[in-house]
């Protein structure tokens, strides 16, 4: 029982949530936050979308590199839109495949994975996030869409929840708060104080 507890405890645990990012070089694109939510460290890892017919890409940097020890995040940008141009080497791996340009590609068999650095070893992979992502780019990239995911497709490119109670508490008080804002919102939005109706985002 304990040998078994010490390789679950040793197994890398991660969680990766999506977000997008516009910044002053006018760079838009997918930022993943992966977060050790394990119980030791996760060794120097990239992120890397797959497909049996395009091949591997690792389109994801960071500013930091080196394990990630236990409840510490990093961030992994991925710049699909520069000067309002697609990146076109990305452009072109997403649509096309063994050579040939696909108007309307398939999308089933993509894969998104966390691999160790210099290694084929694949500490996380998952299809649904994958798919996800795929879909993201060639919005982005080929129907000149950048950032017009929906709520469903930006769920989709997050891995699952952590378990735990810590999690979980974590969690809840994300749902309270943001269902605080959006009290407050509604608020603001039928009060007579406010003559356009609405809120300015920051």
């Amino acid at each position: 029982m304990d040998r078994t507890w010490e390789r679950f405890e040793k197994r890398p645990r991660i969680q990766m949530t999506i977000g997008y990012f516009e910044n002053r070089e006018h760079e838009k694109g997918l930022r993943y936050t992966v977060r050790n939510v394990g119980f030791s460290e996760v060794p120097d890892f990239e992120i890397v979308l797959w497909h049996p017919n395009r091949g591997s890409m690792s389109a994801f940097t960071s500013k930091q590199s080196g394990p990630l020890l236990p409840d510490q995040s990093r961030d992994y940008r991925c710049v699909l839109v520069q000067n309002d141009s697609p990146e076109p080497f990305l452009k072109h791996w997403i649509s096309h495949e063994n050579g040939q340009f696909v108007s309307e590609p398939m999308f089933d068999q993509f894969k998104l994975l966390v691999k160790m650095q210099n290694s084929e070893r694949v500490l996380f992979e998952s299809t649904k996030m994958g798919i996800a992502v795929a879909k993201d780019w060639h919005r982005s990239l080929v129907l000149n869409k950048p950032g017009s995911s929906t709520w469903s497709d930006h769920h989709a490119m997050c891995s699952p929840p952590p378990f735990g109670l810590k999690y979980w508490l974590e969690r809840r008080r994300e749902k309270n708060y943001f269902q605080k804002v959006l009290a407050q919102h509604k608020g603001s939005e039928n009060s007579p104080m406010d003559p356009s109706g609405g809120s300015s985002a920051s």
